[in-house]
């Protein structure tokens, strides 16, 4: 057990001067306003987490490490707040009067983001054995009730799904009214607050708070590592990194095509004895989503990211002691690395997601069984006894075999077209079936207008080599559907290419001039065939 020092609040806010200062200026209502409306909740805040360290090795892992973190994490989440768009599916003047109260949940939930620990991974007990009860009242005035000039500190291993039990510690440092007045005249402020500090999405609007606040503590995270290289475990991933590996392989089984369950290629299989992740070309597509989200820190090469997920428990290893398997898919000639996730919930092969739950493989015999005949008229019955499928039996040494279920057309992309007068080449929209079908005719339709042809091929035309594809906005005025609906429809299909750090809107200059826009990735949109059998190919 380490053994600290019970110290004032006041000597835990004059070490960290400097922060509060850089927060005053970020908040930018000067000292009546910072005193008014952000140094309460930094007092109450140092009360709960006093002299506590963040972690037991790594970054922050110091003594008043934990209150460190939260006052960074608040800092620099507050200062991403100047080029974020809140509730951006909402009126201007609405916006306008709820961006106050945005900035002020995004500090909060910046503050209060990482102090779930208390009440999970850490025991206090004062010199006379007693021990704090993180939920009923904070450490502080519990040291100070008991006149304890000290405490001793124990850690616990991490349990899985604790980040909720912030939930239950934000009444000490945030008072109800305050809450009162995050939620008056509207429905997304703070639900979006106690979803970010719970650790839970929400549908269907995007958590900008969740996203400042996530990406802040990744460059803490970061910042702080560099300052102590050296000191920790490069084996020993902290939380967050864990939590950002999970998150963007959700976000992948969701939104990819190439990680639908079970398809030829996929990234992701399902069979009977478990899921598996093709590696390393899932850890790719892991790194890039991580790239696109500006986290810092995060695992770059295949094996690191298989270093940290392992030792997380997130992948079972393999016999060997390695983080690989060897599987087999359907259609393969051979077999391919992977590797073995510790449950399919993790992905959300759980049932518990919105998505209809996919079929998992089940083994067959080695060599495979013979395929199935044609089948007969559905209205002759059998005579015969029905005969008991064959047990199935061990993979060969080669690798597991995952065959496709005979009786379930695999699931595939339809290609939208629309014909276009003129004998025009049409062009075509690969669309996941996830799309609004009314926003996927509008898009189509936009991209085969005759009317709107020359500026919308010239801009698509006008795009880079293998870069993404430009359609203006002013395009999708007579479509039938609001450029908004349609910009929101392709962001969550993940059909919308956003730079990094960027608005989803670009700007283009066309004949001269600024033309508002949204840019398509090309494995989306395609020019079709040529109906004219003399075009150009």
């Amino acid at each position: 057990m380490t053994r600290l020092p019970a110290i004032s609040v006041a000597d835990l806010l004059a070490a960290e001067s400097g922060w509060l200062s850089r927060i005053k200026l970020a908040y930018g209502a000067g000292t009546a306003g910072f005193e008014r409306d952000l140094l309460p909740l930094v007092q109450r805040y140092a009360r709960c987490v006093h002299f506590l360290p963040a972690a037991a090795s790594g970054a922050f892992s110091r003594p008043g490490g934990l209150f460190q973190l939260g006052l960074q994490i608040a800092f620099f989440a507050l200062q991403g707040t100047d080029s974020r768009i809140f509730a951006g599916q909402a009126h201007l003047s609405t916006r306008q009067a709820l961006e106050p109260r945005w900035r002020l949940a995004t500090f909060i939930g910046g503050l209060c983001s990482e102090w779930y620990r208390v009440a999970d991974r850490i025991t206090v007990r004062d010199p006379a054995g007693a021990g704090w009860p993180p939920l009923l009242s904070p450490l502080a005035d519990w040291l100070a009730e008991r006149q304890a000039p000290e405490f001793l500190l124990r850690w616990t291993a991490p349990r899985q799904g604790s980040r909720g039990l912030g939930l239950f510690l934000l009444p000490q440092v945030v008072p109800a009214e305050l809450l009162q007045h995050l939620a008056s005249g509207n429905d997304l402020v703070l639900p979006h607050l106690l979803a970010s500090i719970g650790g839970v999405p929400v549908f269907p609007e995007h958590n900008v708070l969740d996203a400042l606040v996530r990406r802040s503590l990744a460059l803490c995270i970061e910042r702080d590592d560099l300052a102590t290289a050296g000191e920790a475990d490069p084996g020993d991933a902290a939380t967050h990194v864990i939590r950002e590996l999970l998150d963007a392989m959700r976000q992948l089984a969701r939104s990819d095509p190439a990680w639908v369950v079970n398809r030829d290629k996929s990234r992701l299989w399902w069979g009977a004895d478990g899921a598996y992740l093709v590696w390393p070309g899932a850890a790719e597509d892991v790194r890039r989503e991580l790239e696109a989200a500006s986290l810092n820190g995060m695992p770059k090469s295949s094996e690191s990211m298989a270093q940290v997920l392992v030792k997380s428990g997130a992948i079972e290893p393999s016999a060997q002691g390695t983080a690989i398997w060897s599987i087999q898919p359907p259609g393969t000639r051979s077999a391919v690395a992977a590797v073995r996730l510790n449950s399919p919930a993790l992905l959300g092969l759980d049932g518990g997601g919105q998505a209809p739950l996919p079929t998992r493989l089940a083994p067959i015999e080695s060599p495979p069984a013979p395929e199935r005949p044609a089948p007969s008229s559905p209205s002759i019955p059998s005579a015969s006894p029905p005969v008991e499928p064959p047990e199935p039996t061990a993979p060969a040494a080669g690798g597991m075999q995952l065959p496709l279920l005979q009786d379930e057309p695999e699931a595939t992309v339809v290609p939208d077209t629309e014909p276009v007068a003129g004998g025009a080449r049409p062009w075509s929209l690969d669309a996941p079936l996830r799309l609004n079908p009314s926003v996927r005719q509008a898009v189509v339709s936009v991209l085969n207008s005759v009317a709107m042809r020359p500026q919308v091929e010239a801009a698509l035309l006008a795009a880079p080599a293998g870069g993404p594809l430009f359609v203006p906005l002013s395009a999708l005025d007579g479509s039938g559907q609001a450029p908004a609906v349609v910009l929101r429809a392709l962001r969550e299909s993940g059909m919308l290419h956003i730079e990094p750090g960027s608005p989803p809107t670009v700007v283009r200059r066309i004949d001269g001039q600024a033309v508002p826009g949204l840019l398509l990735p090309t494995r989306f949109v395609r020019l079709g065939a040529d109906t004219n059998a003399n075009a150009e190919p």
